[in-house]
């Protein structure tokens, strides 16, 4: 914060005013993910696997599931594995298990 600080007082006022800071953004931080996580879709976290090039397993309504990297559209996943490409939509999907 302040180049070469003429008092040692300053110097201690520095340091404790720079770890209140660094404690306050850290919460704020936190704040701001668990807000973003209660506010969050199932194609929004379905967005931030496939960001991250994530596994997932995707189970669906009729009981079957496939495990795959994920593209995101609109109203549907694309599940790609070794030997399959699912396109599943939104609507059939029950749970998601991300690895």
């Amino acid at each position: 914060m302040f180049d070469d600080l003429p008092h040692p007082d300053l110097v201690e006022m520095e340091r404790i005013l720079t770890d209140r800071l660094e404690r306050v953004l850290e919460v704020e931080q936190e704040a701001a993910a668990i807000a973003a996580r209660r506010l969050s879709t199932l194609r929004d976290r379905l967005l931030d696997v496939e960001d991250r090039e994530g596994l997932a397993v995707v189970h669906t309504k009729d009981g079957s599931h496939v495990t795959g990297v994920l593209g995101v559209g609109l109203d549907h996943v694309e599940v790609t594995g070794e030997l399959h490409r699912a396109l599943i939509p939104f609507t059939e999907i029950v749970r998601v298990d991300l690895r």
